[in-house]
């Protein structure tokens, strides 16, 4: 038996439960719903609940960063999501692509608590694959995308307001200058890797804010980026 799992996602509700594979798949079918994972998940008799709705939301890395920022364009919905507030004229493509896996992983959370509610779908307990009962299973419909952020968005996002504010005080942001604060801010935070360490200068350079993942706003002026940092300090104020 192969069952698709991440030890990571253990504090989340569906963490201790698992679906059958085939079932899953019929049942997706019977509704005509179209479920795409990354990886697939039709290799494995069974999946962690968790570890599949992170697959859904995985999907969205098939997407190249322009293709995500075209889909959020002509979206009008998405385009005036809460997420792009601070910086609605420059719209990040790589906050775009976490956007369009976020909201995939949230529907597909209400869609599976229904079905599971509606005893469609069988709960099954990890350690002996029986049945659960579906009734006392946890039914969270309401989730926040927060709640499914990892942490290489979070750092992307300080990432270009660092990038503003370096632009805006009359210097010159580089990928260099950027990832050796976002090293600092990250201890300074407490944020960790998924091997809970402290992401380095280097690593974040490489793997997290490099041209494939992340485009920086190098087309914003510096008026612009001058404008853009005083409104963030009056708002400030007045909080």
């Amino acid at each position: 038996m192969t069952t698709l799992l991440d030890s990571r996602l253990s504090d989340r509700d569906f963490a201790s439960r698992l679906l059958n594979v085939a079932e899953l798949l019929a049942w997706a079918t019977s509704k005509r719903l179209h479920l795409r994972t990354q990886p697939q998940i039709d290799g494995y008799e069974f999946v962690q609940v968790e570890a599949l709705l992170a697959a859904i939301q995985r999907q969205a890395n098939d997407l190249t960063l322009e293709q995500a920022l075209a889909v959020v364009l002509n979206d009008p919905v998405l385009k005036n999501d809460s997420v792009f507030e601070k910086y609605p004229d420059h719209i990040d493509p790589s906050t775009c692509r976490w956007l369009l896996g976020a909201e995939a992983h949230r529907k597909w959370r209400e869609l599976l608590s229904e079905a599971i509610a509606a005893q469609e779908l069988t709960l099954l307990d990890f350690g002996s694959k029986l049945p659960t009962d579906n009734a006392s299973a946890p039914v969270n419909t309401t989730t926040k995308r927060r709640e499914v952020c990892d942490w290489k968005n979070a750092v992307r996002a300080e990432a270009w307001e660092q990038w503003v504010k370096i632009l805006a005080e009359n210097g010159t942001p580089t990928l260099q200058n950027v990832s050796e604060y976002l090293a600092a801010w990250c201890a300074q935070m407490n944020i960790r890797t998924d091997t809970v360490r402290t992401p380095q200068a280097s690593y974040i350079k490489t793997h997290v804010i490099c041209a494939k993942y992340w485009v920086p706003p190098r087309a914003m002026s510096r008026e612009a980026a001058k404008k853009q940092l005083a409104e963030k300090k009056h708002e400030k104020q007045g909080d």
